[in-house]
């Protein structure tokens, strides 16, 4: 291969490159140069061929037929996201526009070196210039998920250029490790939506009337920095607590989960938030009738408008919601003043966390927050699970026996504790360790601690003993003046006619909701004729009076409503490979029984506040 070609496609390639990423040049030609260590020489093809310290990057004969063949065999879905690791020659990029040209392309590629003596040796203009293809030339890995959360998919891949991939094993492995880790996440996310959709919407729906006196979480936000914090979470940890419980009362504010509140009671304490999170029934069975309970002086609730009605119905405790995680919650919630936002990490105890940290405390312990099985037992003694547990055992079928199907169910395994030893965890509990080792930041001014010797280690969250904390000095009056205050001044909002505005919103989701049904039901009878349709004209007459309907849809004049309704069903078919006629049938279905399960429990809503 001539220098001239070198130069030319070198030239060419870097003004595609900084054609489409402006700050292409400071960030890697003014601070690499084209490496020298890759040996260069040609296929029978006439295309070039380079290996690294004696290792060929790619066939040394037939590059092109080799990278078909690898894309063929490792690559599944035709559409959503592709990461690959290592560029090399690009050969199998090129063969993934080829084959997929659906598929989205993230070429990981820590040597930005080896990138631009690619550059020197072919033409990249087709792959650079594509919009299929995206590029991460020495990205931290940390930042993956950021950069994955653009993409509007459920389908994620990965392709890996082996000869690459043992050469920069150390960073491929953490780039894998988060490219896991956001898969994880993103899975349960979906499945928490698809399992959880109708539910925070019945909820919601019947919750219509909390809105009226309660509050937004953000009035308590940063009045706390005087006080350290303790979160109170139900795991067999809690056990050790209880007995000094009262004592850390006088001491630190009291945060503490649904699920551990009986056993808090228990102890004589009466915790200064509740948090209460889970739109299940079974759920809000742990605080049956005790927000009735005289022992709750001074409690106040944190929740969710999507929270099972069952919390609400005989609460006798002010009520502060924090922004939904589910855009019809949002909605609502803005009309009525809600607008603070807190963490969502898919158990109760990361959003009282959250909270925590949210009213500014210096310190912030927790105890109970064991995410895993110390000694075998799930939950504090005093806990309603371990109850139901006593409740459901049977001669045949005893205790131990429901708790060890119980710690079966997802994979046990062992992890490090906080004192340096084992403690059994599964793969459900260890989503909440990296959710909040990926919230806790390093050199954060606020001190993270946990209580539970055994507890799974948490990385930002050192281990404390509970002596350290009784240590610190009373400060249980300053608390409850702060707190009052507080609740003071919250309570002068209650009785505002802003419940109007929710009125009119329900009407118009009412209204919207009948519109959308009318037009899905047009548009599936247009469609079932086209199936078997052969005729010319009358396919594209069928397809002009869909695009009619389609255009209905989008041209809505309630937009946001229409895209809340719409969107988890497009999630649900944009990746799928159907035909034209499956997918069009689906999301017409799944449109119109959106929208009558809305239009269905608003109603239900609008009659209850007119009663």
């Amino acid at each position: 291969m001539s220098s001239n070609n070198s130069a030319d496609f070198y030239q060419t390639n870097i003004e595609k490159m900084q054609l489409r990423y402006p700050s292409f040049k400071r960030d890697i030609i003014d601070k690499y140069s084209p490496s020298n260590e890759l040996t260069v020489s040609e296929t029978p093809e006439g295309l070039p061929a380079a290996c690294i310290e004696g290792h060929w990057i790619h066939s040394s004969r037939y590059p092109r037929k080799e990278a078909l063949k690898l894309v063929k065999s490792g690559i599944k879905k035709r559409t959503g996201v592709c990461l690959v690791y290592g560029f090399g020659l690009g050969y199998h990029i090129e063969a993934i526009l080829e084959v997929f040209p659906e598929l989205q392309i993230l070429i990981a590629e820590p040597e930005p070196e080896l990138f631009l003596r690619a550059l020197q040796l072919r033409d990249f203009s087709t792959l650079i210039e594509s919009s299929q293809t995206g590029f991460l030339l020495n990205t931290p890995p940390d930042v993956l998920t950021s950069i994955l959360s653009r993409y509007k998919t459920a389908n994620y891949q990965s392709l890996k250029l082996r000869s690459l991939y043992d050469r920069n094993s150390d960073y491929y492995q953490r780039l894998d490790n988060e490219f896991s880790t956001f898969i994880r996440k993103k899975e349960t996310n979906l499945n928490t939506l698809n399992r959880f959709g109708k539910t925070w919407t019945r909820n919601l729906f019947r919750n219509i009337e909390v809105f009226r006196n309660a509050g937004d979480s953000g009035i308590w936000y940063g009045n706390f920095t005087f006080s350290p914090a303790l979160v109170v979470a139900a795991g067999p940890s809690l056990d050790d607590v209880l007995p000094v419980l009262p004592e850390l009362g006088r001491r630190c504010i009291i945060i503490c989960v649904d699920t551990a509140l009986r056993a808090v009671l228990s102890a004589g304490v009466s915790p200064d938030f509740i948090v209460v999170v889970d739109p299940q029934y079974l759920n809000s069975r742990h605080i049956d009738n005790i927000f009735l309970s005289e022992k709750l002086k001074g409690t106040v609730l944190i929740s969710e408008s999507s929270t099972h009605p069952a919390v609400f119905r005989n609460n006798r405790l002010p009520v502060f919601f924090f922004r939904s995680v589910f855009p019809l919650g949002k909605l609502i919630e803005r009309h009525a003043g809600i607008v603070s936002e807190l963490g969502a990490g898919g158990s109760v105890s990361t959003t009282a966390w959250d909270f925590a940290r949210r009213l500014g405390c210096p310190q912030i312990y927790t105890t109970g927050l064991d995410l895993g099985f110390p000694e075998k037992r799930t939950h504090c003694r005093t806990s309603l699970a371990s109850f139901y547990t006593q409740l459901k055992s049977t001669r045949k079928n005893p205790a131990d026996s429901i708790n060890f199907a119980g710690l079966m169910n997802a994979d046990p395994y062992f992890l490090d504790n906080n004192s340096g030893g084992k403690t059994l965890t599964d793969n459900r509990l260890i989503i909440y360790k990296w959710w909040f080792e990926g919230q806790i930041k390093p050199g954060s001014a606020v001190e993270m601690f946990n209580l539970s010797a055994d507890g799974i280690k948490i990385e930002g969250m050192n281990y404390s003993s509970v002596e350290n904390l009784l240590k610190k000095s009373e400060i249980r009056a300053e608390i409850n003046t702060v707190a009052a205050n507080i609740r003071e001044q919250s309570s002068s909002k209650y009785g505002n006619d802003s419940f109007k505005e929710i009125t009119q919103l329900i009407a118009t989701i009412i209204k919207e909701c009948g519109r959308l049904e009318s037009i899905c039901g047009e548009a599936l009878e247009i469609l079932y004729p086209l199936k078997n349709a052969s005729n010319k004209n009358e396919l594209e007459n069928g397809f002009s009076k869909l695009s009619t309907c389609d255009k209905k849809i989008s041209d809505s004049p309630s937009k946001e409503l229409t895209g809340f309704i719409i969107q988890p069903v497009l999630n649900e078919i944009i990746d799928e490979e159907k035909s034209m006629f499956e997918n069009s049938e689906k999301l017409y279905k799944s449109i119109l029984e959106a929208c009558s399960y809305h239009r269905i429990h608003a109603e239900r809503a609008l009659l209850r506040i007119k009663d």
